[in-house]
């Protein structure tokens, strides 16, 4: 392998410095799993978790890249994961918008480039999923560090989830 675990690891642990943990609902078996792994590690610099929430609330994703770095091209299409440029998010998250969603699901969040976008232009409830508990715990990282409190994160597969009714537009 081009990147060890230890790798995958430390973006584990920078998710949770930022509040991963705190955010998106209770995290799942997996996540709870390797976030105790993550944790004993050191946290990251208080400079470098400042400056990764300035640039989570400018619009950037910088656990995500270091995701993709540090995951192989062949892990990441064993999990489906196809990380979306900015400049394609942007107009699907305005697409959805213009219909005037109460709820949004996200199927497959990845880092939560769309959830986050969502989150930052709507107050729409958001209802993440991702079967990696590692992306899921990055885009925890993010709603957290953009303060959203209208976001569930599930660290299941969408094909076999049960949504709860909604009362709306989804």
């Amino acid at each position: 392998a081009l990147w060890s675990v230890d790798e995958e690891l430390i973006v584990a642990r920078f998710a949770i410095s930022l509040g991963a943990a705190r955010c998106g609902g209770p995290l799942w078996p997996a996540e709870e799993q390797l976030a105790a792994a993550a944790e004993t590690l050191p946290e990251p610099p208080k400079e470098a978790r400042i400056s990764a929430i300035a640039a989570i609330r400018a619009g950037c994703d910088p656990l995500g890249e270091r995701l993709i770095a540090v995951r192989e091209p062949s892990v990441r299409r064993r999990f489906g994961q196809v990380f979306t440029p900015g400049n394609i998010v942007a107009p699907m998250v305005e697409w959805v918008l213009d219909a005037s969603p109460s709820r949004i699901v996200d199927a497959g969040c990845g880092s939560g480039r769309f959830t986050l976008s969502v989150a930052r232009q709507s107050a729409a409830s958001i209802i993440a999923f991702d079967t990696d508990p590692l992306a899921t715990l990055v885009t925890r990282a993010g709603l957290a560090s953009i303060g959203s409190a209208t976001a569930t994160v599930l660290n299941s597969d969408y094909t076999l989830a049960m949504l709860p009714p909604h009362d709306g537009k989804t």
